[in-house]
């Protein structure tokens, strides 16, 4: 097993099964720009729950629980004429701690998130 692969595996035990549904969804389909916009998204979580399909009670406590270990950070757009059945729409976004969780920090990914890149794979 290579060094990346063991630290995804160690990744994978900070998640619970539902968390690590959440997450390989967002970092390999939903999140489709990854690593070329790190700070972009337009996934909202009102879609989310049909697509990895956990009931939406179950994914407000996923989602929240990924917000608290700085996983993802969620924006309240409030309502949107796109879907006017939400009373409001929230985007869920990648943090640079997403980044540094899949071992992909690089300096010009920090600068995209104002932190300071304090080394890592490039």
């Amino acid at each position: 097993m290579c060094e990346s692969e063991n630290e995804n595996n160690k990744n994978d035990e900070r998640l619970t099964l539902m968390e690590n549904k959440v997450m390989t969804y967002l970092h390999e389909g939903g999140w489709y720009n990854w690593g070329s916009e790190p700070t972009y998204s337009d996934v909202f979580s009102h879609e989310l729950s049909s697509i990895v399909n956990i009931p939406d009670k179950q994914l407000r406590g996923v989602l929240a629980s990924l917000v608290k270990k700085k996983l993802i950070h969620i924006v309240d757009i409030g309502y949107h004429d796109f879907y006017p059945k939400h009373k409001s729409s929230h985007i869920i976004y990648p943090t640079y701690d997403t980044y540094v969780f899949y071992g992909e920090q690089a300096e010009w990914i920090a600068e995209s998130f104002g932190v300071k890149y304090m080394g890592g794979a490039e």
